[in-house]
């Protein structure tokens, strides 16, 4: 699918004057959007940044990201913080039977 979806528009890359590169697709609309999409997620999986690619350890994520700091273990900033404070809540929980009775 992720192939035929990369294959659904051809284009190709032009050098401008200022040297920088300009994409253009023989499609338009959600098609070259998808493809584009397709080329980036390929590039990914069969590049050399695959081995850094990791699921998030957020409560209840399903997404990934690629891992660009030894301590990274989320996604996101949101991820990082529900995943604290989720382990704080945790330790609340379970100390505060202790010390009754």
């Amino acid at each position: 699918m992720l192939n035929a979806a990369s294959a659904a528009a051809p284009g190709w890359v032009e050098l401008t004057a200022d040297v920088a590169p300009v994409e253009h697709c023989t499609v338009t609309g959600q098609e070259a959007r998808l493809a584009a999409i397709a080329r980036d997620a390929i590039s990914l999986l069969a590049g050399p940044r695959r081995a850094q690619l990791r699921a998030c350890q957020g409560p209840g994520c399903i997404q990934f990201f690629v891992k660009d700091h030894p301590r990274r273990e989320w996604c996101s900033a949101g991820c990082g913080n529900r995943a604290r404070a989720a382990r704080h809540y945790r330790r609340v929980r379970d100390g505060a039977g202790e010390g009754e009775g």
